[in-house]
């Protein structure tokens, strides 16, 4: 399954695989002018939560250690790649690994995503996606919209829904004075 990892760098004409070089705890090392990706896989989730570490250490040290004044910028947008062959994986172990920052970012793929790297992948914006996927990668107001009324309280949620979701168009302030609620007018009145 990880050959549809590689398959998809593969076909990234702005990557070049770098096969002349080889990093312990690292499966393969795709390089541009702008990104640096290092990809690794493992069997388990176990054998993820054990191992990853090593592989970055291995990337760090061989890589990002190494790279010479004139690809400075490159160490900000350098990407270890953690695939494990399994659907799911605990929420858990996959915010532990994905939070750590040290480094570079850390980005774990499923058997489950793979149908979807182009959108779990941060490739450069300039990679050609279907325009389906591409509004995927931006955040929308109704996405805003959409997490608020996931996290309010059922009186809240069915104001909003009156107030946001109709089809007349209102002012912003004739909107939220409609609200009437405290905390969001309270947050509203606090001026920066």
């Amino acid at each position: 399954m990880v050959q549809q990892i590689f398959d998809f760098f593969d076909q990234q004409s702005d990557l070049e695989k770098l096969t002349n070089v080889s990093i312990r705890h690292i499966d393969a090392l795709y390089f541009s002018a702008k990104q640096i990706f290092a990809v690794v896989s493992y069997d388990s989730p176990s054998s993820l939560e054990n191992h990853w570490e090593r592989a970055a250490y291995q990337f760090a040290y061989r890589v990002q250690n190494q790279l010479p004044s004139e690809l400075d910028d490159l160490r900000w947008d350098m990407y270890l790649v953690l695939f494990v062959d399994a659907q799911e994986l605990s929420n858990v172990l996959k915010k532990r690994i994905e939070s750590n920052r040290f480094f570079f970012r850390k980005i774990i793929i499923t058997s489950s995503d793979l149908n979807r790297l182009a959108e779990k992948l941060p490739l450069d914006f300039q990679t050609k996606l279907p325009e389906h996927q591409l509004e995927r990668l931006w955040f929308h107001d109704r996405h805003f919209l959409q997490q608020w009324q996931s996290c309010v309280q059922q009186s809240t949620k069915d104001q909003l829904n009156k107030a946001l979701f109709k089809a007349d168009e209102q002012s912003v302030d004739k909107l939220l004075s409609s609200l009437n609620i405290p905390v969001l007018a309270e947050v509203l009145s606090h001026e920066d």
